[in-house]
């Protein structure tokens, strides 16, 4: 068996044992003499992809702006008695498009006078660390050589991913889809060039892993591996002025502010004039692949009973765990809100219960009456439009978990108002042909009557611009939208067919129910 070393401090031991050193390329160790090695063991391996004098300058021009959280970054493995550099390795972004964040190692290449020493995995592993250091929860590859070796490394096949900005996922499936058909095209031109220039027999060379594959060869294959099930949490918004800062933030992204300060009703004609607000404070995390819903727990959770119990907070860390060895996951994605209810309640030891989101009558209400009946917190499926996060309706092709946190409404006073008291939440018994949220309940907190009337108030008075403030884990801004909408969209939700959730969905499974 091997015994996975997880620090940086074990793995720069382990590799100077070795006799090696791992040097992180940048403006003060890029000398010309390790750039020129460098790029002496890059030429060797991707003799057509530029002369070495190139590659050396390339290098050095790379390592010039290098800063030590950004990318992309360049690595090497050195012979410490000699300075030659026999390993080298570049990790840049990727679009991840489960969480606008990923990171690719590229480029990796190992001295043929070296190989069959352990030092390709010794390599992978340091690059590993430094990304698990960066707070990047998935790294990728691709390879038309060595599936082996990056199976044993623990890589496993996965769909193809974007080497380009990862802005470009914000935009959408359908942006993301064109620069990446673009990609291809230019790669199959590349590849039809440099084979054209080839000279007659030569043997054919593993792609340039720093240039897009050809999609057409069939040889070359994606693959990935998980470095974290999850990242710690952030606190944001504790400060009253913050939270209201946000939330105007996210009125005016989702463009209902005007609707909001026009609103009037037959006692207020004159239109509204502020911003009413109840919300929790939650503590953030980011998922890490398709994981929104358990990452909503775990923020959920953190929440409502804090950290103090050892063994608890254990095991919400462990929760992919917990729901791969019982089969309901295998990356994090959770179609069956019912397996949340369970693992709320099995697992983290909290009142957890799911409630029908009704067929017919006042759906906004229905939700808002049993939501603030007792202090918790509601963690709410719906589909969302790429980039904003916002309430959408797509059938269940961009699926996603959120936590309704809080509320707010059109003001009739001037002055922006908050209250960061806990909201509270009641139980209905859930039926098997509607579809849900999961309601979490708060042990420490008591019925607040007064608060619950005017949040149900405001709800009534206000049918079409009454917001759910949400919290997602794709990004910490919070989501502020109509409370119809969200119900909307939850009401539509089915199992997505689009070939691009073929690993990650669970057929012949109920979405929302």
């Amino acid at each position: 068996f091997v015994v996975y070393l997880t620090t940086l401090n074990d793995l720069r031991k382990m590799t100077e044992s070795k006799g090696l050193e791992f040097v992180a390329l940048d403006e003060k160790t890029a000398s010309e003499e390790r750039c020129a090695s460098a790029g002496s063991l890059l030429f060797k391996t991707w003799p057509e992809n530029g002369s070495l004098e190139s590659r050396t300058r390339k290098l050095l021009e790379m390592c010039k702006d290098s800063k030590e959280e950004s990318l992309p970054r360049c690595f090497v493995l050195e012979d410490s008695a000699s300075g030659h550099v026999v390993g080298f390795a570049r990790l840049q972004n990727a679009a991840d498009m489960s969480s606008d964040r990923g990171v690719a190692v590229t480029s990796v290449a190992i001295d043929s006078a070296q190989r069959g020493k352990g030092l390709g995995t010794m390599l992978m592993r340091n690059v590993e660390e430094i990304a698990k250091s960066l707070q990047f929860g998935f790294i990728y590859l691709w390879t038309n050589t060595a599936q082996g070796f990056y199976e044993k490394c623990g890589y496993s096949l996965c769909d193809r991913v974007s080497l380009s900005l990862p802005v470009f996922s914000s935009f959408g499936q359908e942006v993301e889809e064109k620069v990446q058909s673009l990609e291809q095209n230019l790669a199959a031109k590349f590849a039809k060039i440099t084979r054209g220039l080839a000279p007659p027999g030569t043997k054919k060379k593993a792609v340039s892993e720093t240039d897009m594959p050809d999609e057409s060869d069939q040889e070359n294959v994606w693959m990935r591996k998980r470095l974290m099930d999850f990242v710690a949490s952030s606190v944001y918004f504790t400060d009253p002025a913050e939270l209201l800062s946000e939330v105007e933030r996210g009125v005016n992204v989702s463009g209902i502010l005007p609707m909001m300060l026009s609103s009037s009703t037959e006692d207020e004609k004159q239109g509204c004039k502020g911003i009413q607000i109840i919300a929790n404070v939650v503590p953030w995390q980011q998922q890490i692949g398709p994981s929104c819903g358990l990452t909503a727990l775990r923020m959920a959770s953190e929440a409502l009973v804090g950290d103090s119990d050892a063994t608890l907070v254990l095991k919400r860390d462990q929760l992919l765990q917990e729901a791969t060895k019982k089969g309901w996951s295998s990356e994090g994605e959770i179609f069956n809100i019912g397996i949340l209810e369970e693992l709320a309640g099995e697992t983290l030891c909290l009142s957890a219960h799911v409630h029908p989101i009704h067929s017919n009558g006042e759906y906004v209400m229905d939700l808002v009456n049993h939501i603030v009946g007792q202090n918790g917190l509601c963690i709410f499926p719906y589909d969302h439009s790429p980039g904003t996060g916002l309430p959408s309706q797509q059938s269940g092709g961009s699926a996603h978990y959120c936590i309704i946190i809080g509320f707010a409404w059109p003001s009739e006073t001037s002055e922006n108002s908050h209250d960061t008291n806990s909201i509270q939440t009641t139980v209905l018994k859930p039926n098997s042909d509607e579809k849900y949220a999961l309601i979490l309940l708060n042990p420490k907190a008591e019925s607040k009557v007064a608060q619950s009337k005017e949040i149900l108030r405001s709800a009534e008075r206000y049918p079409n611009e009454f917001c759910f403030v949400a919290q997602h884990s794709g990004k910490k801004h919070l989501l502020v939208a109509p409370g119809k909408d969200f119900i909307a969209s939850n009401k539509q939700l089915s199992v997505p067919t689009s070939s691009k959730h073929s690993t990650w969905v669970t057929q012949n499974m109920d979405l929302a129910s």
